[in-house]
């Protein structure tokens, strides 16, 4: 089993760089962690993603093309266009609603 934590790739805010300190942590522990970043498909094409200097990068992939129903893919409560391209996908979809409020403002 593989666990994605789906991100747009910037980390710039609180929720961002808690995402990030989950996959290093379940990492640390001996899972198989990673981001999965979604860009917009206006996006060019070599995006790089950003990452805090302070952090080692862990293992991202780009794109939700290759998950598989042994996966976990968990995405924020304000990730509502993650969250979209991740609908047809087989892997198993946990929302990590930190703040309640803000799941009605994207959803």
């Amino acid at each position: 089993m593989r666990i994605f934590y789906a991100v747009g790739g910037e980390f710039v805010a609180g929720g961002q760089q808690v995402n990030l300190d989950h996959v290093m942590a379940l990492r640390a522990q001996g899972h198989d962690a990673r981001l999965l970043i979604i860009r917009p498909k206006s996006e060019p094409p070599g995006f790089v993603p950003r990452f805090p200097a302070a952090v080692e990068p862990p293992p991202w992939q780009l794109s939700p093309d290759d998950l598989t129903g042994d996966d976990v893919v968990v995405v924020g409560e304000m990730f509502q266009r993650g969250a979209a391209a991740l609908l047809n996908t087989p892997a198993r979809k946990v929302i990590h609603n930190q703040n309640p409020f803000y799941m009605f403002e994207a959803f």
